[in-house]
């Protein structure tokens, strides 16, 4: 990893105050390659907010000399297990000045940081790229990661009609509920992705994670519900005018009733209540193969391809 930047450049810690700098830098990028901006200062400043995570300790800017911000990366821990999550972005404008390297090098130096602390043997650093950014898939790969998976980014106008979502009978939709409904909502995602304490946290730590994020908005989760008990879960969130759905999941003895289809018709509904003109989600192609055709039968269609990479990162690797 080259880890000289270029001359012409200086890097500094992130601040809050650079929000807006940021989500231009990315708006850039948005731009160049998927053809439209997606991003703002506020949207930046949630993720800022995310558990684990000390903008001041991980996230790095390089700017020119006259302070201009054309490059950001950020780093955090996600699991229990010693795994991170690290995102970079250079402004179009600055490939080929080998900045991206850079970059991903102080990611990798933050990880083996955190490592030698604890007294880790090594750790696992995730990151991705769209497929529509050759150059960053290729230094990834040229850097030593692998990639792990592929998705794709499905989308639905919501300015279009909706359909009406179709409940079998028995079976309906609730709000979630804080504090209450956090376990049962824990039991869906264990039980439908096959998922453990490795890869959630226990219920305590993922509803402190994931419920009291701060970035997380619970009035836009749906339960499906059989009486009393939950069956299946929409978490959805926000971001201007495009509505996420994060997880989809029905209870495996439930499947194959058309819940799940419900339930993500119930989702672009609320979505679209709260202003989303656009409904997101990303799908893992070749494994969730009944997950891609449902949402195509719900009017999604593929808008670009997101691929995702990881590397063993260890103290004593030359960084």
């Amino acid at each position: 990893m080259d880890d000289a930047l270029p001359a012409g450049f200086e890097v500094r810690r992130a601040r809050p105050d650079d929000a807006a700098a940021v989500a231009a830098l990315v708006a850039a990028s948005q731009e160049a390659f998927q053809g439209q901006a997606e991003i703002s200062s506020a949207s930046v400043l949630r993720k800022w907010r995310a558990p684990h995570f000390d903008l001041e300790r991980d996230a790095w800017l390089v700017q020119t000399d006259d302070g201009r911000v054309i490059a950001f990366g950020a780093v955090r821990e996600t699991g229990p297990g010693g795994e991170f999550e690290g995102n970079f972005t250079v402004h179009p404008a600055y490939y080929g000045h080998r900045i991206a390297a850079y970059i991903l090098g102080r990611l990798e130096e933050r990880v083996c940081t955190a490592v030698a602390a604890r007294g880790q043997g090594a750790a696992v650093l995730q990151t991705w790229t769209g497929s529509d950014n050759p150059a960053e898939r290729d230094l990834l790969r040229r850097s030593g990661y692998r990639q792990i998976a592929v998705f794709s980014r499905m989308e639905k106008d919501l300015r279009d009609e909706l359909e009406d979502p179709v409940w079998p009978s028995g079976v309906g939709p609730r709000p979630f509920r804080p504090g209450r409904d956090d376990l049962a909502v824990y039991t869906v995602l264990v039980e439908a992705f096959g998922e453990d304490d490795e890869n959630l946290g226990d219920p305590e730590e993922w509803s402190r994670d994931v419920v009291d994020d701060p970035r997380a908005d619970p009035d836009l989760w749906l339960l499906a519900c059989a009486g009393e008990e939950v069956v299946g879960v929409a978490i959805d969130s926000l971001s201007g005018e495009r509505g996420f759905i994060e997880r989809l999941a029905v209870r495996p003895a439930w499947q194959g009733r058309g819940i799940g289809g419900a339930l993500l018709r119930e989702a672009f509904a609320l979505l679209r209540r709260r202003g989303a003109t656009r409904a997101v989600l990303a799908v893992e192609l070749d494994v969730a193969v009944e997950a891609l055709d449902l949402y195509r039968r719900a009017g999604m269609t593929e808008a670009r391809r997101i691929e995702f990479y990881e590397k063993r990162i260890a103290p004593a690797m030359d960084v």
